[in-house]
């Protein structure tokens, strides 16, 4: 479901394999199951049992060098805590870009993807002059690629930062 781009809200099947593999965190399976049951938790609002499978999801894979897996938990991580720690959420979002750009098969519309996405983060730190910067990365990119939909993602993107930068003006 979850590769076809639905959420998973029914964790009846889910909830067997986390079962069985909690007893077999040795199996190449684990940390894969954790993202999974990761997501599964951050979409029933259980904020604090998501943290924890995605974490364990993120050691066991770099253990495991199962990179593809590390970056998936890292930026769930990020998507899940970044309005109540944007900090974390920011490092957590800087690892998964460094892990997939680094250690997987990039795609170059999932690297845009991370880069608005630590510009949004450092939207909520207040730091648009960052926000900016990433941006301007992601839609160089966005242009590379001749993608005019994330080419408009990235601009309406930038066009939220330079909103607040005249509200802030305003305000003075």
């Amino acid at each position: 479901q979850d590769k076809s781009g639905l959420d998973v809200t029914n964790d009846s099947l889910l909830r067997i394999a986390y079962e069985y593999y909690s007893q077999h965190p040795e199996d190449s399976l684990y940390a894969r199951d954790q993202y999974y049951m990761g997501l599964y938790y951050s979409l029933v609002d259980s904020t604090k049992q998501a943290e924890d499978c995605l974490k364990t999801a993120v050691r066991y894979a770099k253990d495991r060098k199962e990179y593809y897996t590390q970056y998936l938990a890292l930026y769930s991580l990020s998507r899940n805590i970044r309005y109540a720690d944007a900090r974390r959420a920011l490092d957590y979002s800087k690892q998964a870009l460094d892990i997939y750009s680094r250690k997987c098969s990039p795609n170059v519309s999932n690297q845009i993807i991370m880069l608005r996405d630590i510009g949004e983060i450092y939207i909520l730190r207040n730091r648009e002059d960052s926000a900016l910067y990433y941006m301007d990365i992601a839609l160089q990119k966005a242009q590379q690629l001749n993608d005019t939909n994330m080419i408009a993602l990235v601009i309406q993107e930038k066009s939220l930062v330079y909103t607040r930068l005249l509200c802030l003006c305003d305000s003075v």
